[in-house]
This record gives C-alpha cells, structure tokens and sequence, in this order.
C-alpha cells in the first residue's frame, strides 16, 4: 500500500510538472523569437498585403482587420508554428542561453540585422542583378553552356570576403537558403522530365552548383554594405556555440518547406478572424480549401 501511495505521489507530481515544463519552454521561446530576429515581420507584411488588396478590394476595413492581426497576433502565432521544430533541436537550457545573449545589446542588433539583410535580400538592387544574371544561367545551362559567374565587387577585400564566408558557412544560413530552394529545384527536375529535356538531373545538379556558388556573392556585397570586419567577427563568435547552430537546424527545418509554413500562418490568420472579424474569415479558409487544406 505504502508503495502504491509513492507511485501515485510520483506520478501526480510529474503530471503537475509537465505543464510547468511546457509553459517554460514557450516562454524561453517567445523570449528567443523577439530578441533574436529570426523572424522578420516586414517580410510576413509585404506577404499579407498584396493577399489583403487581392481578397478585399476597396474594402478599408479588410485593410484594417490584417493591421489588427499583424501588430497583435502574428508574433504568437508564428511562434507556435515554430515551436514543433524547436522542441526538436533546442533544450530549454539552450533557449535560456540564447535569450540571455540576445539581451546583451553587443550581440542581439548584431544579429537582427544580419537576419534582416537576409530576409529583405529579394528587394535589394544587388539581388535583382543577380535574378537577371540567374536567368541568363539559367538559359545557358539548358543549352549545356557554360554560365557566367557573379563578379564580387573590387571594393570587397579578401580579408572582409574570408570573415563573411567563415561567418556564412557557421551561422547555417546557407543551409536555410538551400533548404528554401531545395523545393522549387525538385518541381523544376519534374518539370524538366515532362518537357523532354535531356538529361533534367544534371541541368538541375548545375542548377543547384551554380546558386550554392553564387548566392553568397550577393549576400557578401549586402553584408559589406552594412556590417563591419569586427561586426562580422563577433557575430561568428556568436555562430560557433552550440545552442545557435540547434536554433539554426530548427529555423532550416521550418524553411525546407515554406508552402507548409504559408499554410499553417493563413489558418492561424483563419481561426483569429472567427473570432475579431467573422466576415473575413471565409475568403481565407477557401484558399486553405482550394490548397488541399
């Protein structure tokens, strides 16, 4: 009787535990999510609003409901959205660690800005350079010619090219960026295949050397821009522990597949407009319906 009383005494006290447990962890995760910059809500915005305009035309309150949603919900909601992955690859201690860097402002502005010059790279004139030099690659690699290289600019010197590359390569964004890609060069060896195209794996292989090789070229004439050699150095410093390489596998898990994450934001999105603004919310869970969702 005695033990059975112990049994039940361990047991109630792990089920007590358990969601003190879970609401720590979001918490250490909201903490990290805010502080860090991993998520950039500019880029969350220039994706809302042409799909608000489109929806609703001349309707300013639609207008109005998404500005509700983005300044009050969103951040939740993408953190919840994250938090599978997270709960995957980062302890609680290593967001606590991470949290605690992000609060010392040496490293934490360093770091949103380095994420913000990633996730605003489409806007950029350097990366519209490259979308045109890509296309031109791109041609050339389909008539088996060879593709011209992205030239670094002369006012990079090698110094500031070496501390970026080792930074690039540690912090996992290239990881990220690939991962991001990996699905639009599988549809594209698909429809390869379908057309005829001769030999469609080796033109989407080269395909893949080609960006590997050259969008860090791109990255490196923002960063130079933006960030210093000491900047830089710091930043690997910061790369190099351990928690932020297991952050960085959960953020290049989310980004393997950004259909699944756009998705799971517009029924997030879906579910608040219920609630706050019930018209607005049909459009939205007819899209999920015409997604397969």
């Amino acid at each position: 009787m005695r033990m059975k009383r112990l049994i039940s005494s361990v047991v109630l006290a792990v089920m007590l535990c358990l969601p003190m447990l879970a609401d720590s962890y979001h918490d250490a995760l909201v903490q990290y999510m805010n502080g860090s910059g991993v998520v950039d809500m500019s880029q969350y915005t220039q994706m809302l609003q042409p799909m608000t305009a489109q929806m609703f035309p001349d309707d300013p309150q639609a207008a109005q409901a998404f500005t509700e949603y983005m300044t009050t919900q969103i951040m939740t909601d993408i953190t919840e959205i994250y938090e599978p992955a997270f709960r995957r690859h980062v302890s609680l201690q290593e967001l606590q660690e991470l949290a605690a860097l992000y609060a010392d402002p040496k490293y934490a502005g360093l770091q949103q800005r380095s994420m913000q010059i990633v996730s605003n790279m489409q806007q950029t004139s350097e990366y519209q350079l490259f979308v045109s030099q890509f296309s031109e690659a791109i041609q050339n690699i389909m008539q088996d010619k060879p593709a011209r290289n992205v030239q670094i600019a002369d006012e990079v010197s090698k110094e500031y090219a070496d501390a970026f590359y080792q930074f690039y390569r540690q912090s996992g964004i290239d990881e990220i960026l690939m991962r991001a890609y990996r699905s639009i060069f599988d549809n594209l060896g698909e429809q390869l295949r379908q057309s005829g195209i001769s030999n469609p794996q080796t033109k989407v292989d080269e395909i893949i050397r080609y960006t590997t090789q050259n969008m860090p070229k791109v990255l490196l004439a923002l960063f130079q821009n933006a960030l210093t050699i000491d900047d830089l150095h710091l930043l690997t410093e910061l790369t190099g522990k351990p928690a932020y390489k297991h952050s960085m596998e959960a953020v290049a898990e989310m980004a393997s597949d950004p259909m699944a994450l756009g998705i799971a934001l517009i029924r997030k999105m879906a579910e608040w407009m219920e609630v706050h603004y019930p018209k607005y919310a049909a459009p939205l869970n007819q899209t999920l319906q015409v997604l397969g969702q």
